[in-house]
């Protein structure tokens, strides 16, 4: 017998600044995650075009997309997303304070050496052990 697995698509900015990654906490959850969201073909033309929008709501601030990093799969953030695959790339966003929108409710910018203090979803995790790897983040 074979079950099909349809997999939630979630595109996510990976912005780094002087050599910190930001990472979100959503409002009622305890797990950290990268500024983005579900990819929606009916209001997205591309993954870029989701990333601006994403962090445009979620930050306040406008993005500009750089590079795919990979795709990542595992445990969503919430019990209702299932299995996610994440499609991440590097994101530039604007110099200006960040606003988070009501479902954020805090932000961090982490150093590779805190990695393992916080509790991170695991394709956030996969990526950023990706970038460590990589020597993209040091």
């Amino acid at each position: 017998r074979c079950v099909l697995i349809e997999l939630l698509k979630v595109v996510a900015g990976v912005v780094i600044r002087n050599d910190r990654v930001l990472l979100l906490r959503k409002r009622g959850h305890d797990l950290w995650i990268f500024p983005g969201g579900k990819f929606e073909p009916s209001r997205d033309a591309d993954e870029t075009a989701c990333l601006r929008r994403e962090l445009k709501e979620e930050l306040g601030l406008e993005c500009v997309p750089g590079s795919k990093i990979g795709v990542f799969e595992g445990k969503g953030l919430s019990r209702d997303d299932g299995l996610v695959s994440l499609s991440c790339w590097f994101a530039d966003i604007e110099p200006h304070e960040i606003r988070l929108n009501g479902e954020s409710g805090e932000y961090a910018w982490i150093r590779p050496s805190e990695v393992i203090i916080y509790l991170i979803t695991s394709p956030t995790r996969q990526c950023l052990n990706y970038l460590i790897r990589q020597s993209q983040w040091s």
